[in-house]
């Protein structure tokens, strides 16, 4: 599976779990303070470990959340130096880096974006909202401008852009070597 197709199918695993009932009421009460939505999104990581049979840690370095498979994990005791008396989740590959920002509208999107760029995962997830907006297209293109500005090969993993809005529709964008797709909930992936 390509990091394009990885990316399309996190996306679709997070568009179900936030159309859910039961996540979708827990949204819209998270959506009351900064502290709550930062929780909720934690357990919506939770989540999508679990159904992508993943782990799931939280503030892995600097990275939000990361999603992790077992054998991605160094073993304790298998350290150089025989380090086992270091305690902790030690990892030789991230599945998903996931980065959360309440206030796009501000530079943290764009420091995220920036931080993604630098790190190595088979998918990376900046989510966020901005609440004067009704379209994340503004963002989505200065974002990709970021991205392009690395000159990524055209392997490169693509940056999934997910932008929130207060009445749970979700704009999602991916940032590609060769441009940006938009999701279109009737006509699916297209460029803009």
């Amino acid at each position: 599976m390509t990091g394009l197709e990885a990316a399309k199918e996190l996306f679709e695993t997070i568009s179900v779990i936030l159309k859910s009932s039961d996540w979708n009421l827990r949204y819209k009460q998270a959506l009351k303070s900064n502290e709550e939505l930062t929780e909720f999104i934690s357990d919506v990581n939770a989540e999508l470990a679990r159904r992508m049979k993943m782990f799931h840690f939280r503030e892995y370095y600097t990275i939000d959340h990361v999603l992790y498979r077992d054998e991605d994990r160094i073993p304790e005791g298998k350290l150089p130096l025989g380090t086992s008396r270091v305690k902790g989740t030690w990892l030789t590959r991230i599945r998903v880096a996931f980065e959360h920002e309440n206030c796009l509208d501000k530079a943290g999107g764009f420091q995220e974006i920036a931080k993604l760029i630098l790190f190595n995962a088979d998918i990376k997830v900046l989510m966020g909202w901005e609440d004067k907006t009704n379209s994340y297209d503004l963002f989505a293109s200065e974002y990709q401008l970021i991205y392009e500005s690395v000159k990524p090969p055209e392997s490169a993993t693509p940056i999934l852009f997910i932008g929130e809005n207060l009445d749970t529709h979700i704009d999602a964008y991916l940032l590609t070597p060769s441009g940006i797709l938009k999701y279109d909930e009737t006509a699916g992936w297209m460029t803009i």
